[in-house]
This record gives structure tokens, C-alpha cells and sequence, in this order.
């Protein structure tokens, strides 16, 4: 009488050690997916107002509109003469556009993601009071009251900040170009 042939064991592990790798391959993808999707590089292409935590706003990251809300002639001509001097970017100049009466020495009408900018253009102008807005766009207003007198002294700046702050905007202007912004 013969034997009956003799069973090799099933390969058991086989199953097992393709789902751990399968699950380590979908846990990666994953991993590296939120990674694009919430880095500083995708979210700040897609929203222009916000600034990292730890970057200072300088005078020329602000873009400004300065408004009269007196009866005094040429006061939002000469401010925004004064505040192009400091480095400001300024837009538009005139009347203010919402033709509000404005008490105090100046309101500074900005979106609540603009508070860096409005800090800065603040010690610019004593005794202004900030007025938030629902602007989707990174401008700052700066609309001048009636207490207005005159801008705060300006502050000497170091001899070497404007050759670090255009080595600065060389290198930002460099790695925007070098990384491809996503469709917002």
C-alpha cells in the first residue's frame, strides 16, 4: 500500500505581512498628503494677508489708503507724502469714501487678519483706533480724524536695513519663483 502524499503547510504569513505593508504604504501616502496640504508654502500662496508668526512686517509689506475725514484741505495728501517717505505703500489718497465723521485722531479700517499691519501703521499714528472690516483683500485704510495733529516722529532706521531688506525680497522673490503655487 502506498502512503498518501504528503501536505505541504500552507504559507500562512504571506496574507498578514501584505496588509502591514499595504497599510504602511496608505498611512505614508496620507502622511505626506496633509503634510502638502497644511504647509506655510500651499496656504500662503492661496491667502495673500496672513503672515507667519514670526516674520515682522515692515512699512513696504503694507499697502495703504489714506483718507480725509476733516474739513482741513490737502491733510490726506501731505500724510500720505510723509508715509511714502517711510517705506508705506500708499494707493489711493482722498476723501473718505464712506464720509464718516471721525472723532478721534484716525481710524484705521483693516481686515482682523491685518493686525501686524495695523500695529505698524498704529506707531505711525498716536491716539488711532482700529476698526475692523470684512475686506478680503490685504489693504489697510488709513482714514484721518479730526484730533488728527501729525504722524509720529519717524524712527532712524540702522545704516544697513536697506540693503538687508532688499537682499530679503531678493530671496523671497527667489523661492516663490522656484515653487509652483497651487490653484486656490
Amino acid at each position: 500500500m502506498s502512503q498518501p502524499p504528503v501536505r505541504r503547510p500552507r504559507h500562512r504569513w504571506r496574507t498578514p505581512v501584505t496588509l502591514v505593508v499595504l497599510l504602511a504604504f496608505v498611512v505614508g501616502a496620507g502622511w505626506y498628503g496633509w503634510n502638502a496640504l497644511t504647509s506655510s508654502d500651499a496656504s500662503s500662496a492661496c491667502s495673500p494677508t496672513p503672515k507667519p508668526a514670526g516674520i515682522r512686517v515692515v512699512p513696504s509689506d503694507v499697502t495703504l489708503n489714506v483718507y480725509n475725514a476733516t474739513k482741513r484741505d490737502g491733510l490726506a495728501g501731505r500724510t500720505a507724502k510723509t508715509l511714502r517717505a517711510r517705506g508705506f505703500q500708499v494707493e489711493r489718497v482722498g476723501n473718505d469714501p464712506l464720509s464718516k465723521r471721525v472723532r478721534v485722531a484716525a481710524q484705521i479700517r483693516a481686515a482682523k487678519a491685518s493686525r501686524r499691519e495695523v500695529a505698524l501703521l498704529k506707531k505711525q499714528v498716536p491716539g488711532a483706533v482700529w476698526v475692523t472690516d470684512n475686506r478680503d483683500d490685504g489693504t489697510v485704510d488709513l482714514v484721518l480724524g479730526d484730533r488728527f495733529r501729525r504722524l509720529a516722529p519717524a524712527r532712524k532706521a540702522p545704516a544697513n536695513s536697506a540693503a538687508k531688506k532688499l537682499a530679503a525680497k531678493k530671496l523671497a522673490t527667489k523661492k516663490a519663483a522656484g515653487s509652483a503655487s497651487p490653484r486656490c
